[in-house]
């Protein structure tokens, strides 16, 4: 089964749109990134997977915090481009200076991803009434530099040990699928 380029969850082929996401499926031109083997679209800057930026251009892409600089990459959970200097890795994996992201990468986990900020808060705080701990991480911020917010998501995460039950909770008030999707 294939895997949205945006989002990465699993998607039925001849789906038109991601039900987690709500990206356009049907035009996708994907290919394989070469740092994570995950699938991104052709025409993507950077890979939403790892982080990495795809065939980057001179000038294309700076640096956040030192703006002369080419990024190599964008921070997985905030999206904040960075340069070689101010990249953190794990394995093939890029994050900003800031330590909580590599932290909440390996101990938090997604469990609705939107593009809509206003809806990501909405399904914070269902959580949170549910005595979920909840984050929401939007990379608006940092990717409307280059591509206008059309591959910026917004993603509500809560503890990984506390994710199978979280997304029970959003199955119960009809916001997700059986298999975990947006409806």
């Amino acid at each position: 089964m294939p895997n949205c380029p945006v989002c990465g969850n699993y998607y039925t082929e001849g789906d038109a749109k991601c039900r987690e996401c709500g990206e356009e499926l049907e035009r996708l031109e994907e290919q394989t990134c070469e740092n994570c083997d995950g699938r991104v679209r052709a025409k993507d800057f950077f890979c939403s997977h790892c982080g990495v930026i795809l065939e980057p251009g001179e000038g294309e892409i700076e640096c956040e915090e030192h703006p002369k600089q080419d990024a190599v990459g964008v921070c997985v959970v905030c999206g904040k481009p960075v340069c070689s200097d101010c990249e953190r890795k794990k394995g093939n994996t890029i994050f900003c200076k800031t330590t909580e992201h590599m932290k909440i990468h390996r101990q938090w986990s997604a469990v609705f991803t939107t593009k809509n900020e206003y809806e990501a808060e909405m399904i914070r705080t269902n959580l949170e009434n549910a005595g979920f701990p909840s984050k929401v991480f939007s990379q608006h911020d940092y990717l409307s530099f280059a591509m206008n917010n059309k591959l910026a998501i917004v993603k509500v995460m809560v503890q990984r040990t506390q994710a199978s039950d979280a997304r029970g909770i959003l199955r119960e008030l009809n916001l997700l699928d059986d298999e975990g999707r947006v409806l």
